[in-house]
């Protein structure tokens, strides 16, 4: 049966929203850590994505896709745990995932990328 005329269908409750970010040597976008001794990315912190986009609400679940300089892809989903709003003094709007579920292979690429670069740590 058609849909009805003015009626909007909604996207299937399972749709995540994706954000795609590139991890470089210079990238805003990093792994970041809470402030703290002794932290880890994978058990502790997670990814910060710097976007203009519309930023997801603070404990929704989206699908990251992370690039990485020499064509690692990470893709997973992640837990939005804080955000940065766009203003004056932070030119770098975006929001910190912590990522849910990252297979091994996934993680190696991760660590590797660590050991060229430290992360942000998140004082919030």
């Amino acid at each position: 049966m058609p849909p009805l005329a003015g009626v909007v269908e909604s996207a299937p409750a399972t749709m995540r929203v994706r954000f795609e970010t590139e991890l470089g040597a210079v990238s805003v976008s990093n792994f970041f850590v809470p402030a703290g001794l002794d932290r880890d990315v994978v058990r502790d912190g997670g990814v910060f994505v710097q976007t203009y986009r519309k930023l997801p609400p603070l404990g929704s679940v989206v699908t990251v896709a992370m690039r990485f300089a020499g064509g690692g892809i990470i893709e997973t989903e992640a837990e939005v745990v804080y955000a940065v709003e766009a203003s004056l003094s932070e030119p770098h709007p975006g929001f910190g995932a912590r990522l849910l579920r990252l297979t091994p292979s996934q993680e190696g690429i991760l660590r590797r990328y660590l050991l060229d670069r430290d992360p942000l740590v998140h004082k919030g």
